[in-house]
């Protein structure tokens, strides 16, 4: 199959590909196990994440246009947010972890606890934006301005 690839008879390069039915993997996993508890999701949930933001923002912007030898517009601004994050949350108690082979290692936890953690942040965001028209189909542009990405979902949970 591999012969059509320039190199793949390198002796250095694993080229070969391993096929096997799932059903056929899955039910000898359950044989060996004894069990297909471990093949399931769990549909005990016992951690609760909520979170609140709170978000204010504030924007000024002014603009001026002239002319020095070609027409030129200039347009700057300043947007301020400040956010707030509020994060309770019902989490499971990590209670021992256990060194079952050589990559598992998986973590018993026994209860859950009330845990609440609080954030906030604010930023000033500048922009700037100066252009000329040098021609009628020409125009000369320089823009700067600072912006901020959200954080995902689980930086800011509880």
């Amino acid at each position: 199959y591999f012969s059509r690839i320039p190199g793949s008879n390198d002796p250095r390069l694993f080229n070969q590909f391993f096929y096997f039915n799932f059903e056929d993997l899955r039910a000898a996993a359950i044989k060996a196990l004894g069990s297909d508890a471990l093949l399931k999701a769990s549909f005990d949930f016992k951690d609760d994440f909520n979170t609140t933001e709170k978000s204010q923002a504030l924007f000024g912007q002014y603009n001026l246009s002239w002319d020095w030898g070609v027409p030129m517009d200039l347009s700057a601004g300043l947007r301020y947010e400040r956010t707030q994050v509020n994060s309770p949350s019902v989490e499971s108690v990590p209670s021992a972890v256990r060194w079952v082979s050589a990559n598992e290692i998986p973590i018993t936890f026994s209860g859950t606890t009330n845990a609440s953690r609080d954030g906030s942040y604010g930023y000033a965001l500048p922009s700037i934006d100066w252009s000329a028209d040098l021609t009628p189909d020409t125009k000369l542009r320089v823009s700067f301005g600072k912006t901020i990405g959200r954080p995902g979902w689980n930086a800011i949970q509880g």
